[in-house]
């Protein structure tokens, strides 16, 4: 498991553990070899010439001119049937990175096993969605212009060079964020960072940036490490106390302003608590998935003591549960990945056993159900219900 290794060997750093506790900037190194075998030139080559490559999934710009390079990349022509589509020009796509041009391979965890890997492994540790972008450049100008993301960012720098700018920011902050100026800064930058091959950034959301090619071939992954924000449970928030302060009317009068101030405060009041923001957190992680279900070819959804098998869904919320006489007849419905699931009482529990082990043979979760008088049949059955519903994934299966 190549990309497990090297997040493993991140994400152990302590110092990186620190700076990503508490959103501070971090820089560090591991051995190049660890990352090259991670991603590297010759497999972006392989992704570019054995995937079908559209212009949602690859861009080229340069600092002031994100159009024409792309337009230059993909023209408009009809398929073998007649329908429209895009055409990847790769003699174009190489002139433009010789004029300069920054290409982004985007979601490179599709793409690529091991980057895959690498993207699930960092979504457990840190329980976040995560995808990674794959940047290359060939000239000496900034690809994309002084920007920031509104996302953590973990850089990994396989091969080249390039150069990083930043800002400096107030207070103790060693960087400038979207805290500091809400635009791009107008002054020049504070601090260069040259990464080498096996560098690696963690950079908080919000931190302004410029990332500039240094004339040499340059090749690195940023993974983007995406928690739920303030401004997202805010909206939910009020989404859920829909019918409270916010549909009250406010009249053009002092007194009308002063009543509406209150009752605003006052709604917040009741409603701002560690307790709703748990609730929030688990309802958004609910709607995606911290690990993708793996073709089984040509074994499909059986199950058997032999496979092992991991959860989908980041969280699961019991919604209802169906009582029968005998406990092992009664269902459940639960909310995750955006929709309503009904399982078997026996499926709940292969749940809350994958929920604690994230990874379980089905020797082990047989094992574990025969302990309550579940037959491994039973158990077996509800691991296909399972697979059939898309919440959980045989492990270790998928090519390579």
């Amino acid at each position: 498991m190549i990309g497990n290794k090297v997040v493993d060997e991140i994400l152990n750093i302590e110092a990186m553990q620190d700076c990503i506790a508490r959103r501070h900037f971090w820089i560090g190194t591991i051995p190049p070899s660890r990352l090259k075998c991670v991603f590297s030139w010759q497999q972006l080559n392989q992704v570019l010439t054995c995937a079908r490559i559209t212009n949602d999934r690859l861009r080229l710009s340069t600092e002031h001119d994100h159009q024409t390079p792309n337009k230059s990349v993909f023209r408009p022509v009809k398929d073998s049937f007649g329908r429209s589509t895009d055409a990847f020009s790769i003699s174009a796509f190489h002139a433009q990175l010789e004029l300069g041009a920054t290409g982004v391979l985007e979601a490179v965890n599709e793409l690529h096993p091991y980057v895959r890997e690498m993207t699930e492994a960092v979504s457990q540790r840190l329980y976040a969605r995560v995808s990674a972008n794959a940047y290359f450049s060939f000239g000496k100008t900034s690809g994309f212009g002084v920007h920031n993301d509104d996302h953590d960012v973990i850089v990994l720098q396989i091969e080249g060079r390039k150069r990083w700018q930043f800002w400096e920011g107030k207070g103790d902050k060693c960087k400038a964020t979207v805290l500091d100026c809400e635009s791009p800064p107008s002054t020049l930058a504070t601090e260069e960072i040259l990464l080498g091959e096996g560098d690696v950034l963690y950079i908080p959301k919000g931190t302004w940036h410029d990332v500039i090619a240094v004339g040499e071939p340059s090749l690195h992954i940023t993974v983007s490490v995406v928690h739920p924000c303030v401004k997202e449970y805010i909206e939910w928030l009020m989404s859920k106390n829909r019918f409270q302060a916010p549909y009250r009317d406010i009249r053009l009068s002092t007194h009308e302003f002063e009543d509406a101030a209150c009752a605003t405060k006052a709604l917040f009041n009741a409603a701002v608590s560690p307790e709703s923001v748990a609730e929030f957190v688990g309802l958004h992680h609910t709607r995606y998935s911290g690990f993708t279900v793996r073709p089984t070819l040509p074994q499909l959804n059986n199950a058997s003591e032999n496979d092992e098998f991991k959860m989908v869904s980041f969280h699961v919320i019991d919604i209802e549960r169906d009582r029968s006489e005998d406990h092992r007849q009664e269902h459940f419905r639960i909310f995750a990945l955006g929709a309503v699931h009904t399982v078997s009482a026996t499926g709940r529990r292969v749940l809350d056993t994958l929920m604690h082990c994230k990874v379980a043979s089905g020797q082990v979760i047989v094992d574990t159900l025969r302990r309550d008088d579940i037959s491994s049949e039973q158990t077996l059955q509800a691991l296909k219900n399972l697979l059939e519903q898309g919440l959980i994934s045989k492990t270790g299966t998928s090519c390579v």
